[in-house]
């Protein structure tokens, strides 16, 4: 059974790309794709995505997205989305290497990095992730890691271009994207 990262990225996609207009029919295209899920899963998955029905026609109405409003609610989508996509991230000199599920699917950014606090749950999972079980094993050796990355392995992304394309030919035209800040 697929992730319930992978479906609700995947229920976020259909809502982006495809008239939907209620729970049922985004289960049926779950289904359509081998993901089966009860009404309650689908529930529970349009509030955590905190997906809305908006009129869309005389009558009719549409899943969308919920539009931000509060800098603290933007934050709190980019942790959620960036959960929801990145899979590793790796750091060499100036270059940030992030990776997602889809390898036909990127975006780069070029700007000025900062260091950043790193979110406590994130230093953490770090820690447990690169814990080479040198010495003991205990938890001791996580602290000093989790400590480390607190302090030391975030950063802050100040961009000045950035480029998102998808690679599957009969989707790049309308996939393309440039932002320039």
């Amino acid at each position: 059974m697929p992730s319930k990262d992978y479906r609700q990225r995947l229920i976020t996609e259909l809502v982006e790309n495809e008239f939907i207009s209620t729970q049922a029919e985004i289960a049926e295209r779950l289904a359509e794709r081998g993901i089966k899920v009860t009404q309650a899963t689908i529930s529970r998955d349009v509030t955590e995505l905190r997906l809305v029905r908006v009129p869309a026609a005389p009558g009719r109405h549409r899943y969308r997205a919920t539009p931000l409003v509060q800098q603290d609610d933007v934050e709190h989508e980019l942790r959620q989305r960036f959960k929801l996509f990145v899979r590793d991230l790796d750091r060499g000199e100036n270059v940030i290497v992030v990776t997602t599920d889809d390898s036909v699917e990127f975006v780069s950014v070029e700007g000025v990095a900062e260091r950043a606090p790193a979110p406590p749950e994130v230093a953490r999972a770090w820690a447990v992730k690169y814990d080479d079980g040198t010495g003991d094993g205990g938890t001791g050796d996580v602290a000093e890691m989790e400590a480390f990355f607190a302090a030391h392995a975030a950063f802050r992304i100040r961009p000045t271009k950035a480029i998102g394309m998808i690679e599957r030919p009969d989707e790049f035209a309308e996939k393309a994207t440039r932002w320039v800040f």
